[in-house]
């Protein structure tokens, strides 16, 4: 078989169901329309998004990996509660993943991304003052993923991915 010699930089990129599933789970949790210790059902769950059980089911199983959802097969799945006394362990983790993160962005920011990431983190504060908790918090996950992905390190990228919404809710 030839090889072509000169490919597209540029792979277009098609959402997986499963991935937008994961993602409106996600955020339903991180704002607060599924509470802890709610009971997800996967019937209501596929009715809400118009996808089959598989991609839900996906979907699930990672955010349980991410520490926001927990399963025990046959019985229940359901928002974690997160417990008081695991959180100065979560922040101190969180601390450590932030802290690399801006220590690999920051001296690769571009004029203009410098400026946006100082704009996010003025509307997030503007947002708290207001009392816009939710949209503070929103502010907050978009600025974090924003400067995780301008870390240009796929490893941070990819561990930020998997652990920043189950530390941070």
């Amino acid at each position: 078989m030839p090889i072509p010699q000169h490919t597209s930089d540029e792979i277009p990129h098609r959402p997986l169901l499963r991935d937008i599933a994961e993602q409106r789970i996600r955020s339903a949790i991180l704002d607060g329309t599924f509470r802890p210790g709610e009971a997800l059902h996967d019937r209501e769950l596929q009715d809400w998004l118009g996808v089959s059980r598989t991609p839900i089911r996906d979907a699930l199983n990672e955010l349980a990996r991410a520490g926001l959802v927990e399963m025990e097969a046959n019985r229940f799945t359901r928002v974690v509660t997160p417990l008081p006394e695991e959180t100065p362990e979560a922040m101190h983790t969180l601390g450590v993943l932030l802290g690399g993160i801006i220590r690999l962005a920051l001296p690769r920011l571009s004029a203009e991304e410098h400026a946006d990431v100082l704009h996010r983190f003025e509307r997030t504060g503007a947002l708290y003052a207001a009392g816009e908790l939710r949209g503070a918090r929103e502010e907050v996950y978009a600025l974090w993923t924003a400067l995780a992905e301008l870390a240009r390190n796929r490893h941070l990228l990819r561990v930020f991915r998997d652990s920043f919404a189950g530390l941070f809710f």
